[in-house]
């Protein structure tokens, strides 16, 4: 069942009524469905601390909630993540502020790599010899600067590769567009499905 936001996906206020409203549909949406997903938009967006509020109030304390930061893998979307996340206006910090347990609420975030060219598909792909090595040293650099940025593989969930079809049309990928349409890649709906998969292990979501 999808439940559409308002045409113009305007924000809005953080006000007592608009926390209750909020936390009350939380509700029903737990009572009537075994999972949710909820689309905060892209950023610190009045969405994200209007769940992060409502989450943290006491009835909804027993309620499971898990976060997925979705960001393209580049050297400024790594960074962008991490203060998304970790900085001083981030996630963790706006929740610890609203009453949410830090090492709890750390350990229900997750990142996913969007548009990842993997280099070891470079040269059957039929890359150039320099342009192939060129894919390896920068994807290496790349995992050295999500690592350093606690981005690492202990706290990343899954991985998109590049896929046009996302990019230029903007929409979800059916089984149409694999198989009979051929414009979107097999791999791309089996990462989402191998995601799809790991939101409900909760072997995914145990921290070492």
């Amino acid at each position: 069942m999808l439940l559409p936001g308002d045409r113009g996906g305007g924000e809005f206020a953080l006000t007592r009524d608009a926390l209750e409203r909020c936390t009350k549909l939380l509700i029903r949406l737990q009572e009537e469905f075994d999972l949710c997903l909820i689309d905060l938009s892209a950023g610190r967006s009045h969405a994200a601390e209007m769940v992060l509020t409502a989450t943290a109030q006491p009835e909804l304390r027993p309620l499971e909630t898990r976060w997925l930061v979705f960001h393209r893998w580049t050297r400024q979307n790594i960074l962008a993540a991490a203060g998304l996340v970790y900085g001083d206006r981030g996630l963790i910090r706006g929740g610890v502020e609203r009453g949410h347990r830090e090492d709890e609420l750390a350990g229900s975030i997750r990142f996913v790599r969007t548009g990842m060219v993997d280099p070891e598909s470079a040269e059957p792909a039929g890359f150039p010899p320099a342009h192939a090595a060129w894919l390896h040293d920068h994807h290496r650099a790349l995992e050295e600067l999500a690592r350093r940025n606690r981005l690492d593989r202990t706290t990343v969930l899954a991985s998109v590769p590049l896929e046009p079809a996302l990019q230029m049309r903007e929409q979800l990928i059916s089984d149409q567009d694999v198989r009979a349409g051929r414009i979107a890649n097999a791999e791309t709906t089996e990462a989402f499905d191998r995601l799809a998969q790991k939101l409900v292990d909760p072997t995914a979501w145990e921290r070492p």
